[in-house]
């Protein structure tokens, strides 16, 4: 007789166990390459369309996040991560730059800093590339998007510092909110949470053959629902 696979992780339980282990790690100063391997076994704690368009919608597709998504015949530097979202209106790609927790957003004079303005300007290098039809026609084909006629709107989640940097200076809390717009969230790690809508998605990556499964979560349940996607 065939053995049979232990129940997933109730939702409570994983909750729990991954915010634990995310203050820890953010209490010992980690590198942006600590935060990312964390992030790619923890899916869910990665920003996704209710951060980046605000609905409920539809999910995203394939059900899964994208590490290191390669846009074709771009060179400079590929976004950490990649989550094709959709509802009954568009398609949003949702391009994810994730940077050390301990880098400063503002310097001493309340200027925007360097570190803080060059990831802000690889963001809109993403941009400058969706702009361009034969970028967004070459993605789509790579990714096996199906838009069914629906527009391509991307967005763009910056993950940068700590909320302590300017929480007790109001002038630079309103200064931080302007630099947002309508296509570019920005946030401070102190926002990273657990998402139960992502409690069965799984970390990929796209290669020359497909895409390869690298991280599930102990709450992913199998089912008719997601059968499609996961096949993938």
């Amino acid at each position: 007789m065939a053995s049979q696979a232990p129940p997933a992780m109730a939702w409570r339980e994983y909750e729990q166990l991954v915010l634990a282990r995310w203050e820890v790690l953010l209490a010992s100063s980690p590198t942006e390459k600590a935060v990312q391997q964390f992030l790619e076994v923890h899916p869910c704690m990665v920003p996704g369309p209710s951060a980046a368009i605000g609905y409920a919608g539809h999910g995203v597709e394939p059900p899964a996040l994208i590490t290191q998504p390669t846009l074709p015949a771009f060179t400079s530097r590929i976004p950490d991560f990649l989550w094709i979202g959709r509802n009954s209106a568009a398609v949003f790609p949702i391009l994810i730059e994730i940077e050390s927790p301990g880098k400063r957003w503002f310097t001493a004079s309340g200027s925007a800093s360097a570190q803080f303005t060059q990831a802000l300007g690889q963001i809109h290098e993403w941009k400058a590339w969706f702009a361009d039809h034969h970028n967004v026609a070459s993605f789509l084909k790579y990714y096996g998007v199906e838009t069914h006629g629906r527009p391509i709107l991307p967005r763009y989640i910056l993950i940068h510092g700590r909320r302590s940097e300017f929480e007790a200076n109001m002038a630079l809390v309103a200064k931080r909110a302007a630099m947002e717009t309508p296509d570019i969230s920005l946030m401070t790690y102190d926002r990273l949470a657990p998402d139960r809508n992502a409690d069965d998605v799984m970390t990929v990556k796209l290669k020359a053959d497909g895409y390869h499964a690298l991280f599930a979560p102990p709450t992913l349940e199998l089912g008719p629902n997601i059968a499609d996607g996961l096949a993938r």
